[in-house]
């Protein structure tokens, strides 16, 4: 038996110790371009969820806080995850795992009148405005191209490193045979060819490429979320009119953002500030996120 003498302590602990009083103003000094994009996102396979909800807030409580004590010109952007899995849409084909998105499949609509009343209520609430778009926002950037093609180059170290388990880089696009839409989830099969051209392979309709260098078909392009996070981290890092403040649930705190994203940035202190909302867990410590839905 372990004596105690039963007494406990609650210290602040961590960042709430350095951030107590000061947390907008460390965020302000942060923020040195004109104006602020405080981002925030979703995979619209659902109505919102207690999670998104929390993210949500958080934002539009940051942005309206940034406008009030220090005259910042803020606003939200809402960004969907248009090219997530579409729920039972997946299937192992010879051992590879394909998938179908939620833009190919037209689910995206399902799900959207919800989320917009959230964002709406939000908005009234604070009196920060928000625009609503989805990955296209990246895939038709300027810097999206060049970003793309530094990443492919390393793939060779890239690959293992964000995807321990298949050591290849999750870049997909769609099969584009009418009616079919699979795509490999992992990219175990792409071939990444020296005129700039990534071949995907459909189990059904065999081979088909994207140019990196054609706009339209980069277009066509879909990632899985630690590679869509850090190519988002990265074209953000580029923009040279506002500064940008990612939001997101502590889910993705700790480790993931750690090996995922920091230690592969060249520049840290030109990347968006990464800014969680609280977790909310049920009596288990379980996370609720995905499963209580409002």
């Amino acid at each position: 038996m372990i004596q105690h003498d039963g007494e406990t302590h609650h210290p602040l602990g961590a960042g709430s110790y350095y951030f107590k009083e000061h947390l907008i103003k460390y965020l302000n000094d942060q923020c040195s371009r004109s104006s602020i994009a405080l981002h925030v996102g979703s995979q619209p396979n659902c109505s919102p969820h207690i999670g998104n909800i929390t993210t949500f807030t958080v934002a539009f409580a940051l942005a309206a806080a940034l406008r009030k004590e220090f005259r910042r010109e803020v606003r939200v952007k809402f960004v969907y995850v248009d090219n997530a899995p579409s729920p039972g849409q997946e299937a192992n084909i010879n051992g590879v795992i394909y998938q179908r998105s939620l833009k190919h499949m037209g689910d995206l609509e399902d799900n959207q009148t919800a989320f917009v009343k959230v964002l709406d209520q939000l908005s009234k609430i604070s009196g920060i405005a928000y625009d609503v778009g989805t990955q296209n926002l990246w895939l038709s950037h300027p810097a999206f191209p060049g970003v793309l093609r530094t990443i492919v180059a390393q793939r060779e170290v890239l690959g293992p490193h964000m995807s321990p388990d298949r050591g290849k880089l999750a870049i997909r696009a769609s099969c584009p045979h009418d009616g079919c839409g699979l795509t490999d989830k992992h990219g175990v099969n792409n071939q990444y060819l020296h005129d700039g051209r990534i071949t995907f392979v459909c189990p059904n309709h065999g081979e088909h490429h994207v140019s990196l260098s054609s706009a339209s078909d980069l277009k066509r392009l879909e990632f899985n979320t630690p590679l869509r996070n850090l190519i988002r981290i990265l074209i953000c890092s580029q923009d040279p009119d506002k500064s940008w403040i990612m939001c997101t649930g502590s889910d993705y705190a700790g480790f993931y953002q750690e090996q995922f994203t920091w230690r592969l940035l060249e520049c840290p202190a030109k990347a968006p500030i990464i800014f969680y909302s609280p977790l909310i867990v049920d009596w288990s410590g379980g996370t609720c996120w995905m499963r209580t839905h409002l």
